[in-house]
Protein backbone atom coordinates (compact mmCIF):
# COMPACT_ATOMS: atom_id res chain seq x y z
CA UNK A 1 0.00 0.00 0.00
CA UNK A 2 3.07 2.16 0.85
CA UNK A 3 4.81 1.53 -2.40
CA UNK A 4 1.61 2.59 -3.95
CA UNK A 5 1.05 5.90 -2.44
CA UNK A 6 4.41 6.64 -3.71
CA UNK A 7 4.50 5.17 -6.73
CA UNK A 8 1.67 7.82 -7.32
CA UNK A 9 2.86 10.41 -5.96
CA UNK A 10 6.12 10.91 -7.71
CA UNK A 11 4.05 10.17 -11.18
CA UNK A 12 2.06 12.80 -9.74
CA UNK A 13 5.05 15.36 -9.27
CA UNK A 14 6.73 13.86 -12.73
CA UNK A 15 3.72 14.92 -14.81
CA UNK A 16 3.41 18.24 -12.71
CA UNK A 17 7.14 18.98 -13.90
CA UNK A 18 6.67 17.99 -16.77
CA UNK A 19 3.75 20.37 -17.84
CA UNK A 20 5.31 23.46 -16.11
CA UNK A 21 8.69 22.68 -18.50
CA UNK A 22 6.66 21.90 -21.33
CA UNK A 23 4.65 25.16 -20.81
CA UNK A 24 8.57 27.40 -20.04
CA UNK A 25 9.82 25.77 -23.25
CA UNK A 26 6.95 26.48 -25.43
CA UNK A 27 6.87 30.22 -24.21
CA UNK A 28 10.62 30.51 -24.73
CA UNK A 29 10.92 29.20 -27.77
CA UNK A 30 8.02 31.60 -29.25
CA UNK A 31 8.16 34.45 -31.73
CA UNK A 32 6.77 37.01 -29.64
CA UNK A 33 8.36 39.91 -32.14
CA UNK A 34 4.62 40.83 -33.55
CA UNK A 35 1.97 39.01 -31.20
CA UNK A 36 2.22 38.51 -27.70
CA UNK A 37 -0.31 36.45 -26.18
CA UNK A 38 -2.76 37.13 -23.01
CA UNK A 39 -0.82 35.54 -20.40
CA UNK A 40 -2.53 37.33 -17.41
CA UNK A 41 -6.00 34.91 -18.87
CA UNK A 42 -3.52 31.91 -18.95
CA UNK A 43 -3.11 31.79 -23.33
CA UNK A 44 -0.05 30.39 -23.71
CA UNK A 45 1.52 30.68 -27.05
CA UNK A 46 3.55 27.79 -28.61
CA UNK A 47 4.50 29.90 -32.16
CA UNK A 48 3.55 32.78 -34.26
CA UNK A 49 4.19 34.20 -37.29
CA UNK A 50 2.53 37.96 -38.55
CA UNK A 51 3.66 39.64 -41.97
CA UNK A 52 2.48 42.30 -43.31
CA UNK A 53 2.48 43.00 -46.84
CA UNK A 54 2.75 45.86 -48.95
CA UNK A 55 -1.37 45.50 -50.44
CA UNK A 56 -1.56 46.33 -46.83
CA UNK A 57 -2.96 42.57 -45.66
CA UNK A 58 -1.61 41.06 -42.70
CA UNK A 59 -1.26 37.37 -42.18
CA UNK A 60 -1.79 35.62 -39.27
CA UNK A 61 -0.77 32.46 -37.71
CA UNK A 62 -0.50 31.43 -33.79
CA UNK A 63 -0.83 27.83 -32.52
CA UNK A 64 -1.99 29.30 -29.09
CA UNK A 65 -3.36 26.83 -25.74
CA UNK A 66 -5.76 27.36 -22.84
CA UNK A 67 -7.53 24.91 -20.06
CA UNK A 68 -10.96 24.03 -21.08
CA UNK A 69 -12.58 25.33 -18.15
CA UNK A 70 -11.96 28.69 -17.12
CA UNK A 71 -13.46 30.71 -19.91
CA UNK A 72 -17.05 30.97 -21.76
CA UNK A 73 -15.97 29.63 -25.32
CA UNK A 74 -18.61 31.54 -26.83
CA UNK A 75 -18.26 34.75 -26.19
CA UNK A 76 -15.04 36.72 -27.49
CA UNK A 77 -11.89 36.34 -24.84
CA UNK A 78 -8.85 38.16 -25.55
CA UNK A 79 -5.98 35.72 -26.67
CA UNK A 80 -3.25 38.48 -26.91
CA UNK A 81 -2.26 41.97 -28.60
CA UNK A 82 -0.77 42.90 -31.87
CA UNK A 83 2.37 44.74 -30.39
CA UNK A 84 3.55 46.13 -33.92
CA UNK A 85 0.95 49.36 -34.64
CA UNK A 86 1.52 49.36 -38.08
CA UNK A 87 -0.08 46.04 -38.46
CA UNK A 88 -3.27 46.99 -36.55
CA UNK A 89 -6.44 47.75 -38.79
CA UNK A 90 -7.82 51.24 -38.88
CA UNK A 91 -11.31 49.64 -37.63
CA UNK A 92 -11.89 46.52 -35.76
CA UNK A 93 -12.07 43.36 -38.25
CA UNK A 94 -14.20 39.99 -38.10
CA UNK A 95 -12.71 37.09 -39.47
CA UNK A 96 -14.00 33.38 -39.73
CA UNK A 97 -11.49 30.71 -39.00
CA UNK A 98 -12.87 27.19 -39.36
CA UNK A 99 -11.08 24.49 -37.96
CA UNK A 100 -12.03 21.17 -39.62
CA UNK A 101 -16.27 21.66 -38.80
CA UNK A 102 -15.98 23.92 -36.49
CA UNK A 103 -16.45 27.74 -36.99
CA UNK A 104 -14.41 30.53 -34.58
CA UNK A 105 -14.58 34.10 -35.42
CA UNK A 106 -11.37 36.35 -34.62
CA UNK A 107 -12.00 39.91 -33.91
CA UNK A 108 -8.90 42.45 -34.21
CA UNK A 109 -9.37 45.58 -32.30
CA UNK A 110 -7.43 48.75 -33.67
CA UNK A 111 -5.75 48.75 -30.26
CA UNK A 112 -4.34 45.53 -31.53
CA UNK A 113 -5.84 43.42 -29.11
CA UNK A 114 -7.32 40.20 -30.92
CA UNK A 115 -10.32 38.09 -29.62
CA UNK A 116 -11.59 34.51 -30.51
CA UNK A 117 -14.71 33.09 -29.74
CA UNK A 118 -16.22 29.27 -30.52
CA UNK A 119 -18.94 30.48 -33.15
CA UNK A 120 -20.68 27.52 -34.02
CA UNK A 121 -19.32 23.32 -33.50
CA UNK A 122 -17.37 21.81 -30.56
CA UNK A 123 -14.32 22.25 -28.75
CA UNK A 124 -11.67 19.96 -29.61
CA UNK A 125 -11.43 17.23 -27.28
CA UNK A 126 -8.76 17.10 -24.78
CA UNK A 127 -7.39 19.48 -22.01
CA UNK A 128 -5.71 21.71 -22.23
CA UNK A 129 -7.01 22.79 -26.30
CA UNK A 130 -4.71 23.61 -28.83
CA UNK A 131 -5.53 25.86 -31.38
CA UNK A 132 -4.12 26.71 -34.54
CA UNK A 133 -5.42 29.93 -35.87
CA UNK A 134 -4.39 31.34 -39.62
CA UNK A 135 -6.31 34.10 -41.29
CA UNK A 136 -5.70 37.48 -43.17
CA UNK A 137 -7.36 40.77 -42.74
CA UNK A 138 -6.84 44.42 -44.15
CA UNK A 139 -6.14 46.97 -42.35
CA UNK A 140 -7.72 49.57 -44.01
Amino acid sequence: MKRTLFFFLILAMGKFSFSQTADSLALANADTTHFQSARSANWLMYNSHVHLDSAGQVSFLAIVRHSRTGITWNEFQQIGTLKSPEMRPVVARLVDVMLLTDHYQVRVDPDGRVFLKLFSGQLPLGDPIVLPLEFTFSIQ
